[in-house]
């Protein structure tokens, strides 16, 4: 809601007959309306009810900002709060009755707080409008995460679907088949590194949101009821982490090992970076290793811009046709077999052995294009596993916590703005 009756494009005074409306006032109100149908959530907006004062000054509100409205309802005349601001919150705003009257101040004016229709309405608003950055924005931040460990986990398995083996063909030698094999193997070891780089990338998220939820319990100064709504919210986020992660089979030495390997290519980039210097200033700060972490970022977007290609969609249709001919060839050998005593000895063995160089002929086709399709998922497997280090650098060295360092907050936005504008992060 606009603090003003003025047209915002013309300028004219008074244009329109209360404050404006835009779509983000709309959206806070049907959130509102949706907290304000939780039990605990009403409970916290009564006990705010409880704590004003019974009479308050109309004028002394105004003159702070406040803009109110009297309307005739069914019950009679009441009065409706049509505006507040974060920085002026229509409870901080109240002044009783009983000290402005003290003041004896001139035409100022009493009126009941019953008197406003829409009082819970005010105070449940103004406690979105106080902590809606902290816990929704919260919830907001760490369902994405969630959201987007779920989409990679999808990704990855896709990975190591497909087709997987030669059997025993015959004619396809065994340097062919252990080559074949032994791609497959590196697919298969990147996709279960990647998800474990995954895995421990929510684990530093979820142990960044309990330092935040005992921060606030620890530190906040409002009310305990304010306090507990807020640790109830971000439990609710905690557990949707609790649910993943509590179902990953991780030893110490894992996680240890995972991070060494973090510090050692953090140093290793910011190492690199610095001999690409003119010169070098001495610094306690962290840039030098934001300058080399947004370096590596960026070589990896251009790295997976390169694979943006529609070969692999062209090759996929490729292989699931080569399939096809295999499966039908396969179905002729059988239909064959059966009808063996009812056909001429020689044409039998002559069918057969067209059947079998065809599909020799057709696995070697499809040894080729599968081999293709193998090194070109490596590559792009080689780059996520790239880019999840990356991430987790960022996460341990620019840390999102309570007892974050100002510059290390500065150089975190400016990781996650350059990632969002990345469609491959």
């Amino acid at each position: 809601m606009n603090d003003s009756s003025d047209c915002p494009i013309c300028g004219q005074e008074n244009a329109f007959f209360g404050p404006l409306v835009d779509d983000s006032t709309l959206e806070k109100a049907e959130i509102l309306t949706e907290k304000m149908n939780e039990e605990s959530f009403k409970t916290m907006v009564n006990e705010k009810v409880k704590k004003l004062c019974a009479r308050f000054c109309m004028l002394c509100a105004e003159n702070s900002g406040i803009k109110m409205r009297k309307c005739s309802t069914t019950d009679g005349e009441k009065w409706i709060i049509q505006y507040f601001s974060k920085e002026n919150l229509f409870s901080d705003s109240l002044v009783p009755y009983a000290d402005c009257a003290s003041e004896e101040h001139e035409g100022h004016t009493a009126l009941l707080i019953s008197e406003i229709s829409n009082l819970e309405n005010v105070l449940g608003n103004e406690y979105l409008l106080k902590n809606f950055e902290r816990t929704d924005g919260l919830q907001t931040i760490y369902d994405g995460q969630v959201s987007d460990y779920r989409k990679y986990m999808e990704i990855y398995e896709a990975f190591t679907t497909g087709y997987t083996g030669f059997g025993d063909i015959e004619g396809l030698s065994d340097e062919l088949k252990q080559l074949f094999e032994e791609s497959r193997q590196r697919v298969r070891q990147l996709v279960e590194n990647v998800i474990k780089l995954k895995q421990r990338e929510l684990q530093i998220e979820q142990d960044n949101l309990q330092m935040s939820i005992d921060h606030f319990v620890e530190t906040s100064d409002t009310e305990e009821f304010e306090k507990e709504h807020a640790r109830k919210i971000s439990m609710n986020i905690l557990n949707n982490f609790l649910e993943i992660t509590s179902e990953f089979q991780f030893s110490q030495k894992d996680l240890d090992e995972i991070d060494r390997k973090v510090t050692q290519r953090m140093e290793e980039l910011e190492e690199s970076y610095k001999k690409g210097l003119f010169l070098e200033i001495e610094t306690d700060s962290k840039f030098y290793k934001y300058q080399a972490l947004m370096q590596e970022l960026g070589d990896i977007d251009r790295l997976m811009t390169s694979f943006q290609t529609d070969s692999e969609d062209e090759l996929d249709i490729k292989i699931n046709d080569e399939l096809e001919k295999l499966q039908k060839i396969e179905e002729a050998m059988k239909e064959t077999k059966k009808a063996k005593e009812s056909m001429d000895p020689k044409e039998f063995i002559n069918q057969m052995d067209q059947f079998r160089k065809f599909s020799k002929f057709l696995h070697m086709e499809l040894f080729e294009m599968v081999s293709e399709k193998n090194t070109s998922l490596i590559q792009i497997l080689e780059a996520h596993e790239r880019y999840n280090y990356a991430h987790l650098m960022h996460l341990k060295n620019f840390a999102v916590t309570p007892e974050e360092d100002s510059d290390d907050a500065a150089f975190s936005i400016f990781i996650k703005d350059f990632e969002s504008i990345k469609s491959h992060f």
